[in-house]
C-alpha cells in the first residue's frame, strides 16, 4: 500500500495492472465454449497430438514436483498424500479450461511452499539462545479456502486493483520467491560452498555424508538446473523441456545410484523405486528393494570413483 500511494503522492510514471472492465465476457467476440473446428482445419488436431503429448509431461511433471516438495519429510507431514487424486482433479479441470479457452494451472510452487512456510508449528524457547525446534505443520483446509473465497471477491474491487503498478507486484513475486528458498536443501548446500567448516550448520546430511560428497551431488543439480534453464530459454529447442524432464529422472535414476552410495543418496534425496516400479506402479508403498549383492558392488564401484574424486 505504501508504494502504491507513493507512486501517486511522488507522480512517479509507473506501469499500472491492466483489469478489464468486464471479467464476466471472453475478450475476444465468440461464444464461451470453443469451437476447435471453426478456425482451424480437422488435420490440426492430430498434428497437435505431438506437442499434447510433450505438454502432458510437463504438466504431470509440474504438478508432482510441488507435490513432492511440500510431502518431503522434512516438513513431518502427517496426513496421506493424493498425487493420483491430484492429477485427476487437474485432468478433469484441464477439459473445462480447454472447453472455455482459459488458462491452465497446476499447484504454484511459490504459493504452495508460501502456504506451508505459514502454517509451521514451532516450539516455544524457554532459554536465551535456544532456537526453536520445528515440531510440523498445522494440517488444515481453512487457509487455502479463504483464500480462494478472497480471490474470487477480488473482481468486485477491479477499479482499486487498477491502481496497483506492476512494479509493485512483481516486487511481491520476488519477495516471494526469495522467501520460498528458506529451507531447501539445495540452497543451502549451495551457500555451505562458500562457508569455512566452523560456520556450517550441524545438519543431518552433513553427519552422514562427507563434506566432498555433498559438494559433488551439489555440483550435479546444479549443472541440471543450468541445462534446463539453458534449454528452456532457447525458444528452437524449448519444446523438447519436457523431455529434459525425463532426463533429470534417468540422471538421477542411473547416473546418481553409480556415483554415490545408497545411504548417502537416502541423506540427500528421497529414495527411489526400482524402474520397474517407476514404468509401472502397484499398488504397494513406493519403498526401495535392496538387493544386497547389487548393493555389494555398486557400493565398491563407487568407492573406486569417490576415491579418485578425493585425490
Amino acid at each position: 500500500l505504501t508504494l502504491t500511494d507513493s507512486t501517486s503522492v511522488f507522480k512517479i510514471q509507473a506501469i499500472k495492472y491492466k483489469v478489464p472492465s468486464n471479467c464476466f465476457q471472453p475478450t475476444s467476440p465468440r461464444s464461451w465454449l470453443v469451437n476447435p473446428l471453426r478456425l482451424n482445419p480437422w488435420w490440426l488436431i492430430f498434428l497437435s497430438m505431438l506437442p499434447a503429448m510433450f505438454f502432458s509431461i510437463l504438466i504431470a511433471m509440474d504438478q508432482n514436483i510441488t507435490s513432492v516438495i511440500v510431502n518431503r519429510k522434512d516438513n513431518k507431514i502427517q496426513k496421506g498424500y493424493g498425487y493420483h487424486l491430484d492429477l485427476a482433479v487437474i485432468a478433469l479441470l484441464m477439459i473445462m479450461c480447454s472447453s472455455f479457452g482459459i488458462p491452465f494451472y497446476v499447484a504454484a510452487t511459490v504459493v504452495s511452499l508460501m502456504h506451508v512456510h505459514s502454517l509451521r508449528l514451532m516450539s516455544e524457547t524457554a532459554a536465551p539462545g535456544e532456537k526453536p525446534e520445528f515440531l510440523g505443520i498445522r494440517e488444515q483446509r481453512v487457509t487455502a479456502l479463504t483464500a480462494h473465497v478472497f480471490v474470487a471477491l477480488s473482481l468486485f474491487i477491479t477499479p482499486v486493483m487498477k491502481l496497483i503498478p506492476v512494479p509493485v507486484l512483481l516486487g511481491i513475486f520476488l519477495y516471494m520467491g526469495i522467501v520460498s528458498l528458506h529451507g531447501q536443501q539445495f540452497i543451502d548446500r549451495l551457500l555451505i560452498i562458500f562457508m569455512p567448516t566452523k560456520y556450517q550448520p550441524d545438519e543431518p546430511w552433513l553427519r552422514k555424508v562427507r563434506i566432498k560428497r555433498v559438494h559433488l551431488f551439489t555440483l550435479i543439480q546444479l549443472a541440471a538446473f543450468i541445462g534446463l534453464t539453458v534449454v528452456e530459454e532457447i525458444k528452437m529447442i524449448s519444446m523438447a523441456f519436457p523431455l529434459m524432464l525425463m532426463v533429470m529422472v534417468c540422471i538421477r535414476k542411473f547416473v546418481m545410484e553409480k556415483i554415490f552410495l545408497e545411504k548417502e543418496l537416502r541423506a540427500l534425496d528421497d529414495p527411489l523405486p526400482p524402474w520397474h516400479e517407476m514404468i509401472r506402479p502397484s499398488n504397494k508403498p513406493l519403498m526401495p528393494t535392496i538387493d544386497s549383492d547389487k548393493t555389494k558392488k555398486n557400493e565398491q564401484t563407487v568407492e573406486l570413483i569417490s576415491r579418485s574424486f578425493d585425490c
